[in-house]
């Protein structure tokens, strides 16, 4: 069966570099530049992920006065750093953590492993697009379950950075064309915004929020 871009469905693509976890190919789709790796076949540890302290810390901030009453994170890993944070704060508000690992939580955050039949005012999902093996799917049902949102990813335009981002279990590696291209095929009104992390890497976000990020 032909391969095909899983951003635009295109089938040209030019070879780019290997993989550093998984030492396969990864291609660049000629029609919307996004670069992806097609080997969907690899093992995923759950010791990969952990909360990256900077970049919640920096939407916490975010959303001190920010009114919802539920939020899901998406991709939660298994510390929950983000749901207790916003718990010391917030213990009113209804926590759900999406993973598709199981683990425990304390009592006032639940945990789920599916989206559906989910509703709530916010969802933000930092650094999971990349894993996901069909983003289109999984960033729909994000923005259907969701008022409002926040989706974050590395900004791999550029060749370097992402070939670097792939000593890390990533499928996908979204240039501002391909993750532009992505949310219009969601039919979503969105903004978009670039910073830097702390350590120098530049990071892409989504949202629909009343503010700026």
């Amino acid at each position: 069966m032909e391969k095909t871009c899983p951003i635009c469905n295109g089938s040209n693509f030019q070879k780019v570099f290997s993989h550093q976890k998984w030492l396969g190919d990864c291609f660049c789709c000629l029609n919307c530049t996004h670069i992806h790796y097609f080997n969907y076949n690899n093992p995923i540890d759950q010791s990969d992920f952990a909360t990256g302290i900077e970049r919640a810390n920096y939407y916490l901030n975010l959303l001190k006065d920010f009114r919802y009453n539920s939020i899901a994170d998406i991709g939660a890993p298994k510390d929950l750093y983000f749901l207790e944070e916003i718990h010391k704060s917030r213990p009113d508000v209804r926590k759900l953590a999406f993973d598709m690992f199981a683990y425990e939580a304390p009592s006032y955050i639940e945990t789920t492993n599916t989206l559906e039949g989910i509703n709530v005012d916010l969802a933000i999902a930092l650094h999971v697009l990349e894993h996901i093996i069909e983003p289109l799917p999984f960033l729909k049902k994000i923005i259907e379950i969701s008022r409002n949102f926040i989706i974050e990813t590395p900004d791999t335009t550029s060749l370097k950075l992402a070939k670097n981002s792939t000593i890390n279990p990533h499928y996908h590696c979204f240039t501002r064309q391909s993750f532009s291209y992505l949310l219009d095929l969601c039919k979503v009104d969105y903004k978009l915004c670039y910073r830097k992390h702390k350590r120098k890497y530049p990071v892409m976000s989504a949202h629909n929020l009343p503010m700026d990020l």
